[in-house]
């Protein structure tokens, strides 16, 4: 029992001892430097509940401000009418098919997809789509090539020949427009297009 209680002694001891030997350790600098702690927190998940506005801030006359022009509303009238807008929309089944494309978005607070920006989005899609899928068709000769769609002047080629007998190990190269590529292992010919 003594011997625990020693023990117990010398390591509270021992640990007031320790920040002095640390300091002494620790090189010579600042003092608000050997006190800087990073102050940042932890914060959990925002969620779109998070950004709701109370039920008390409602306007009591509904009627009035759905009859009223969306633009000319202050930011609480304006939050109420395009959240019951767009609640409206979804609960009414029947007239979704009578509206048009962008009557929906609005109502549901989507962004009007126009020429400019659907052409933007194909591109991208063809982009990732080119990006990640193989061609996979007839052997190319030269009267009839495996035609490489591309976004750009050129692009990288691999050929691995084909299925079974006739394939090889894969062969790199890029494809120009404007010309006829053959692979120098299977003689497949390859052809840019944009």
């Amino acid at each position: 029992m003594l011997g625990l209680a020693r023990r117990i002694a010398g390591c509270a001891l021992q640990a007031t001892r320790r920040p002095e030997q640390m300091r002494q350790a620790l090189p010579a600098v600042a003092p608000c430097q050997l006190e800087a702690r990073r102050g940042y927190r932890h914060w959990w998940r925002v969620l779109p509940e998070d950004f709701e506005l109370n039920t008390e801030s409602m306007p009591k006359d509904v009627k009035t401000l759905m009859a009223s022009n969306p633009d000319s509303l202050g930011f609480i009238d304006s939050y109420w009418y395009w959240r019951i807008r767009a609640e409206s929309t979804i609960m009414d089944p029947e007239n979704l098919p009578k509206k048009s494309y962008k009557q929906l978005c609005r109502d549901m607070g989507l962004t009007i997809v126009n020429e400019a920006a659907e052409h933007i989005l194909g591109v991208i899609e063809l982009y990732e789509y080119l990006k990640s899928s193989p061609f996979i068709g007839p052997f190319g000769t030269i009267e009839n090539p495996v035609l490489i769609p591309a976004i750009h002047t050129e692009r990288v080629v691999g050929c691995s020949g084909g299925t079974g007998d006739s394939e090889h190990v894969p062969l790199w190269f890029r494809c120009r427009e404007g010309f006829l590529y053959r692979c120098g292992e299977c003689d497949q010919i390859f052809m840019l297009v944009r």
